[in-house]
């Protein structure tokens, strides 16, 4: 990769052709000082743009969270509003609902254990299970 020349060694070229006995020679040093002033007002240009693009890119990331903090702000206070209208209700804790089986077909064989009597009296299962008889 060619290494690019720096600015000062350009000058001192130019400087060089321009004092140059050649006409053509001093014809073209001038074409191409012409075209590197030209070319600085065109990387100013560019500089500039670039510039207001990031200007105008962080004003509009500014303005977009701006909006959506707008958004959350709007919907916070509706939802506020809906809440604060509804009158105080008192909660109600959902009743239980009595599910009643139907005995089944083939009765079971339940043993009584005989307690001290001061308890309910105990069932116990063909599997196994022992019931409690409730006092109601």
């Amino acid at each position: 990769m060619a290494r690019k020349p720096r600015r000062e060694e350009v000058e001192r070229i130019l400087k060089n052709l321009l004092e140059s006995e050649i006409p053509e020679i001093q014809a073209v040093a001038k074409q191409l000082t012409d075209r590197i002033r030209k070319l600085e007002e065109h990387s100013v240009k560019l500089q500039d743009y670039v510039a207001r693009i990031e200007s105008l890119t962080a004003e509009e990331a500014d303005a977009l969270v701006e909006s959506k903090i707008g958004e959350i702000v709007d919907d916070l206070e509706r939802a506020l509003g809906k809440r604060r209208q509804k009158p105080a209700t008192v909660e109600v804790e959902p009743e239980a609902s009595v599910v009643e089986v139907a005995p089944k077909a083939v009765a079971e064989e339940s043993v009584e254990v005989k307690g001290t009597g001061l308890r309910p009296p105990k069932y116990k299962t063909p599997e196994g299970l022992v019931i409690r008889k409730s006092r109601r």
